[in-house]
């Protein structure tokens, strides 16, 4: 039988002469030379690294930053010994975002001077570094085939200009709300423009699995619970993209984060249960499905959120052959009247066709089970008229009138 499941919510110093180290050069493998000599008569190494390192400083301060690199990694280059170099070449790289070429510098700067004043700092850095290259996410593999990103080229991702790009472009994406590819391009490019955009996680994500994309879904929500591990809407999403994939444990383990964060979200325990039955744990099923109801029910009394859960729970009593008890479930689904148009609409809202139909639909096999026939047919009889188009009822219904379908 299918359960029902929620789905997800709208889009919404001095250092003694060393030779430089394997990982310094490493960290200046990629880093054009700044400049030839203009003459060929010889020069003092360190006063020209002096001047590199003063040259690179001042494109600091102007905001040259790529002038910085090369400026910082020529006077490494000509006098292994300037370690200030490498320290302020790491912190541009950071400003640029390439967090592995600042981890290389930072690297390259405690192997050369290990006992350094501000070796704790370094460290610090570079464990930043790490956690914001974790943190921004595996956009491009996030991109799906023929989508393409229109971004400007003059931006830096982080950068204040940045950040005001990828709102403008968060909110293109929300005016569309069509699910279409223009939709996710908008929301892929914020995310690469500013990658602690949580908005743009969260809406990337839901339209993915809008898209049946589970597993980028799981990707881009993912970055939302990282940037947002307070969110217990997070990571019900997140249990959502699993339980969609088929991943059972990675879904149970996010929905009972979820529940941590929210003790009373009635859709994380309903899902939670369904999850628990797919995986044969069947008594701690029923109890969710009951602690679903509690919680609905002293929530004001969320209809398509309780009949839900209670259709679950009858529908697990009647796989057990647990008739009575799964009769008196289906019994409170009926209780509450088909919307117009149906669809789970939030607390409140009545019950979708659907649920109504298959709670009459199972009321019928419960009759079966107990012999009685005409009250089963009347049963069957009743889902179509909810919903015309139910072919288990109506395959039921046919079978006991003797028919045999077309």
């Amino acid at each position: 039988m299918k359960r029902y499941h929620a789905g997800w919510l709208v889009r919404y110093s001095t250092a003694v002469p060393r030779p430089l180290p394997a990982t310094a050069l490493a960290a200046l493998a990629c880093i054009p030379a700044l400049l030839t000599p203009t003459s060929t008569s010889a020069a003092d190494p360190e006063d020209e690294a002096r001047r590199a390192f003063l040259l690179g400083r001042d494109a600091v301060r102007r905001g040259d930053l790529k002038l910085a690199v090369r400026s910082f990694s020529r006077a490494v280059e000509l006098d292994s010994t300037e370690v200030g170099a490498l320290r302020h070449l790491g912190r541009v790289h950071m400003e640029l975002k390439e967090w592995d070429l600042a981890v290389e510098a930072f690297a390259a700067y405690l192997e050369m001077i290990p006992a350094a004043p501000d070796a704790f700092v370094v460290r610090g850095e570079i464990e930043r570094c790490h956690r914001l290259k974790r943190d921004a996410g595996p956009v491009t593999s996030l991109i799906p085939r023929g989508v393409e990103l229109q971004l400007p080229r003059e931006l830096r991702p982080g950068t204040d200009e940045a950040e005001a790009e990828a709102k403008r472009r968060y909110n293109l994406g929300r005016s569309l709300n069509d699910n279409s590819l223009r939709e996710l391009r908008r929301y892929l490019e914020a995310v690469t423009l500013d990658p602690t955009f949580r908005g743009a996680w969260y809406n990337l994500g839901v339209l993915f699995l809008t898209r049946r994309d589970a597993d980028r879904a799981i990707l881009a929500h993912q970055q939302y619970t990282r940037l947002n591990p307070e969110s217990h809407e997070g990571w019900f999403l997140l249990g959502v993209d699993n339980q969609t994939a088929g991943k059972l444990p990675e879904a149970q383990e996010a929905y009972e984060e979820a529940l941590r964060r929210d003790p009373r979200h009635f859709d994380s325990h309903n899902n939670l249960a369904v999850v628990l039955e797919a995986r044969g744990r069947v008594k701690e099923a029923i109890a969710q499905y009951q602690r679903t109801i509690e919680v609905t029910s002293a929530s004001g009394g969320a209809s398509p959120s309780t009949a839900r859960a209670r259709y679950n729970l009858g529908d697990l009593y009647l796989q057990k052959h647990m008739v009575d008890d799964a009769m008196g479930q289906f019994e409170q689904v009926l209780q509450a009247k088909a919307a117009p148009g149906g669809g789970l609409t939030g607390m409140g809202q009545r019950v979708p066709p659907r649920l109504i139909a298959a709670a009459h639909d199972a009321m019928g096999q419960c009759h079966e089970l107990r012999e009685e026939r005409h009250e089963a047919i009347s049963q069957y009889a009743a889902a179509l008229v909810v919903d015309p188009g139910f072919r288990q009822a109506r395959a039921n219904l046919l079978r006991l009138r003797g028919v045999k379908p077309r």
